[in-house]
């Protein structure tokens, strides 16, 4: 009997079947998730009915969505959006949209590198170092009613016997 696939990775597996623009092997997904091709081609077998439901509903929106609202309509309302004098942010936004799609560029984009978008660690810590973390309450007062706390039930104290 195989081993039992935890639901996160079930719940990957489906994602990247569905993600049509990865278009992805049964093979690279299987690697990717650390599962086997058949248990892939198994869940495919499974998910593939709604999936090309859901499809073909896109599709038909995406038709429905053009016949009703036609580029030169959307201009429109993106104009009209523009000329608005008493919401200030959504004719900010509308302009913003327009020049995106005419391409413009912003000097607040032409100054933005792909490095801008890659996150930075929060700390940085000397190479070497172990860093100690400790979780637990910390007993100190709030005020000065509140009654002192005992040294050994001080958060020093537990940090001095994590050091001995």
């Amino acid at each position: 009997m195989g081993t039992k696939i935890k639901p996160a990775i079930h719940q990957k597996v489906v994602a990247l079947l569905h993600d049509s623009l990865a278009q992805l092997s049964h093979k690279q997904i299987a690697e990717i998730t650390g599962t086997s091709v058949s248990y892939v081609q198994k869940t495919w077998g499974e998910v593939k009915d709604a999936h090309l439901e859901a499809q073909e509903d896109l599709e038909a929106y995406q038709r429905h969505l053009r016949v009703q609202l036609p580029p030169e309509k959307r201009a429109e309302i993106i104009r009209e959006l523009t000329e608005q004098t008493d919401q200030h942010m959504v004719r900010l936004k509308a302009v913003q949209y327009l020049d995106e799609m005419v391409g413009h560029v912003s000097a607040r984009a032409q100054r933005k590198s792909p490095e801008d978008e890659r996150p930075a660690p929060m700390f940085n810590f000397p190479e070497g170092s172990r860093p100690v973390i400790v979780v637990g309450a910390m007993n100190r007062p709030r005020d000065e009613q509140s009654p002192a706390p005992e040294p050994e039930d001080s958060i020093d104290a537990e940090v001095k016997e994590i050091e001995e």
